[in-house]
């Protein structure tokens, strides 16, 4: 998964902006069109808060073991809210001269290689690939997301 490193327009009516994680997946190759295709999807980083039962550190026993109690508490839980499915379809030649046979841990360099590709060249309306349009953003504008940060942003907060 790659993300800006800025915040984008993500609706333009009320001006709604945030960081954008784009994730490529779902490889599929068209033998008999001789194409190949990724889904791009684009996420927004969401949260939803609800009073939920928590077990709270509330002392020791004699023993040195720790007393909870369940209390009502607001918890936060973030995710991954999907805004926009596209398909990046490649000509299977293209494809493999300029990018080469990818494994599926190779897809975000791919995907910051195929953004910076639609972004940096006027289109001329005759490409195979239509309706793939990213902000005008270029590979500067994005970095990877590990799976630790991932995780660390996915991180449910208690208040």
């Amino acid at each position: 998964m790659i993300r800006t490193i800025q915040p984008q327009v993500i609706v333009a009516m009320n001006r709604r902006e945030g960081i954008v994680y784009i994730k490529a997946c779902n490889r599929t190759e068209n033998k008999q069109a001789q194409t190949v295709s990724f889904d791009v999807e684009l996420y927004t980083l969401e949260s939803t808060t609800k009073v939920e039962p928590v077990n709270v550190e509330v002392g020791t026993n004699e023993e040195g073991g720790k007393i909870y109690e369940a209390q009502q508490l607001n918890v936060t839980r973030p995710y991954f809210k999907l805004i926009n499915r596209r398909q990046a379809v490649y000509r299977m030649s293209t494809f493999y001269a300029m990018i080469g046979n990818v494994t599926p841990d190779q897809y975000d360099t791919v995907l910051m290689q195929q953004i910076e590709y639609v972004n940096s060249r006027p289109l001329t309306g005759n490409e195979i690939q239509k309706d793939i349009y990213f902000w005008n953003l270029t590979a500067s504008d994005l970095e990877n997301v590990t799976q630790a940060e991932i995780d660390t942003l996915l991180l449910p907060t208690i208040s």
